[in-house]
This record gives C-alpha cells, structure tokens and sequence, in this order.
C-alpha cells in the first residue's frame, strides 16, 4: 500500500510521525514523506528503499511578509506534490490539525486518515488570530477515517464532531525502544542541551 503522510511542521517536533513512518516502513508499505527539516530524520529510515522524502522547509525569515509569502509558496508546494504522488489505492494521511487547514480542501478527494494529536474542535487560521477559526470537521467526509492517541479523547472528539465512528487510536509511543534505563542521550542537540545542566538536578513536569 501507498501512504502520502504528510506533516506540516519540522520533522523532530512532532515523534509520533518518526513511530509511525517507521511502521509503516517495517510493514511493507510504500511512503512518501511531505514535511520540514528531513535531514533530522534518522538514517535508518531516512534510507530506507521504500521512501521518498520531500522538504518543504523555508528556513528562518524575519520580514513578515515573505514569511507570508513564503507560506503561500509552501502550500501550494505541499498540495502539488500530493496530488503529483497520490495514486489509485493510496492514502493521504495527515498529522496534524494545522496540516489539514493548510492543504485544504484537497483532502476531501482523497483516501484520508486524519491524525490529531490534541484535542481540537475548531482551529484558528492563524496564531495571531485566535477568534477567527475553521471548522475541522467539514475535512471529515466519508472517505475519511480518523485517528487520535488514547480512549478518552476519541469519545470526546467524537461527541464535539457528531462523527458516526468512535477515532482509531494509535498511542503516542514509540515504535522501537531498547527498554533500559539510563540510556545516554543519542541526538548531538539534546547532549548539548544535557551538558549545560551536568551536576544538577531536573524537574521534568
């Protein structure tokens, strides 16, 4: 099977998009990767002879309006390559609420799994714009299926959206973990971060 997993945001925020490619890929299915910074992806999977990776990064830009512009740029990027490498029998899944609002109404064409990992109802077409939002809920078609991370918060997206279908879960857990305790960090950017609190105690909350 082919899935055109899209993620609009950099690659290494978001893990459960790393466990969940690395499924896909150990199961035997074609991907083809729609996301930011795909040089942080692990080379393992980065390699793999059933994966396409395409970065649609625009890296850091102070003016506001060519970072608007930049975005109008990446979106129609994303949607063209989507509508490039969707073929009979694929999948379009998309990760996050943000994803969708950005590809837009294209998924509606498509075989979609819609992810979400919060709970969302209704999200704003901007950050500085908290009060003008869309509803999510009209990218739920019938070609659609949708996904979120535990019980609870399948049963209540599915009464906020009225949806026929209790949400698939997958949990927000990684695909592979060598289950042992104090392992050292592996990413060059995390044992830097850790060697600024050498000597310390840490809080995680």
């Amino acid at each position: 099977m082919k899935v055109v997993l899209v993620l609009v945001a950099p690659i290494y925020s978001l893990p459960p998009t790393l466990s969940l490619l690395d499924n896909l890929l150990t199961n035997g299915h074609e991907v083809v990767l729609i996301t930011e910074e795909i040089k942080t992806i692990p080379e393992y999977l980065r390699n793999h002879k059933n994966l396409q990776l395409f970065d649609v990064s625009y890296g850091e830009i102070n003016n506001s309006i060519k970072r608007l512009l930049a975005q109008i740029i990446k979106r129609y990027k994303i949607r063209k390559l989507i509508k490039k490498n969707m073929s009979e029998g694929a999948i379009l899944w998309t990760m996050t609420d943000l994803t969708v609002l950005t590809i837009g109404n294209i998924t509606r064409k498509y075989n979609h799994v819609f992810q979400l990992m919060e709970l969302v109802e209704d999200s704003p077409i901007h950050h500085r714009l908290t009060w003008l939002k869309v509803k999510l809920k009209k990218y739920v078609t019938p070609k659609c299926r949708m996904v979120v991370t535990e019980y609870n918060r399948a049963n209540i997206q599915k009464v906020w959206w009225n949806l026929d279908k209790l949400p698939y879960i997958l949990p927000n857990k990684p695909y592979r973990h060598p289950r042992a305790i104090n392992l050292p960090a592996s990413h060059i950017e995390i044992m830097n971060i850790l060697d600024t609190f050498k000597d310390k105690k840490i809080i995680l909350y």
